[in-house]
Formats: C-alpha cells, sequence, structure tokens
C-alpha cells in the first residue's frame, strides 16, 4: 500500500528503465568489454536509487506507519541495497567485469543469458 501510493505519480517513467535495460544488454552483448563502464555506471546509479527510495525512505515510512515491527521486517533490505551499490560503485572504478562472451561455453550460455535478461529487466529481483 504505502508503494502503491507514489506508484500512479512516477508510472511513466517505468519505461524508460526497460528501454535503458534493452540498449544496455545490446551494447555489452555488441561492445563487450568497450561497455561495461556504462553497464557499471547504470547499475550503480540505479541502485544508489533504491538504496535512497527501499534503504531509507521505505524504512522511514515503515517505522512511521508500523512502528518497529515493520522496520524490523524491513530490515535487511538498506543493508542489502547499500552493499550491492558499493559493489557496482568499486566495478565502475576498478573495473573487473569480463564481458567477452566468446570464452564461455555454450551450454552456461543457455542457462546464464535468460538469467542475466532477467535478472537486470526487473532490478528488484
Amino acid at each position: 500500500m504505502l508503494i502503491a501510493q507514489y506508484h500512479v505519480r512516477w508510472y511513466w517513467l517505468a519505461p524508460r528503465h526497460h528501454v535503458a535495460i534493452a540498449t544496455l544488454l545490446r551494447g555489452v552483448i555488441r561492445y563487450g568489454n568497450a561497455a561495461r563502464r556504462v553497464l557499471a555506471a547504470y547499475f550503480a546509479a540505479a541502485y544508489l536509487w533504491l538504496f535512497v527510495v527501499l534503504g531509507v525512505w521505505v524504512s522511514y515510512r515503515l517505522l512511521y506507519i508500523q512502528g518497529t515491527e515493520g522496520l524490523a521486517f524491513h530490515a535487511f533490505t538498506p543493508v542489502l541495497t547499500a552493499a550491492i551499490s558499493a559493489v557496482w560503485v568499486k566495478e565502475l572504478w576498478h573495473p573487473r567485469l569480463d564481458l567477452r562472451f566468446r570464452s564461455v561455453p555454450r551450454w552456461r550460455l543457455l542457462f546464464g543469458v535468460p538469467a542475466m535478461v532477467w535478472r537486470y529487466w526487473y532490478l528488484t529481483y
């Protein structure tokens, strides 16, 4: 209910996220490691945004609305989103990600690429 109250106000931003993800995935598949900084920058910004919205703002609202029980239910979300954000920021400054798919066995691509698309298309999963 808390998110649904504000969902209507920002619904027009949803297609932009999906278009950006599709463009990023196309760039990663086409350009490989040349696109890894753009990928890291996008996901660092996206997870920092999730940290602010889900980690800080929703936690504050849950504490205000439901008390400590609501905050206890949501307690690890700020920690996890901050950790994921830190990993992407670290990747942005010190790239280790290898996006060349030529060295990956084809049978792994059958499972890995659909999982990667699902994972990066829906950030909150």
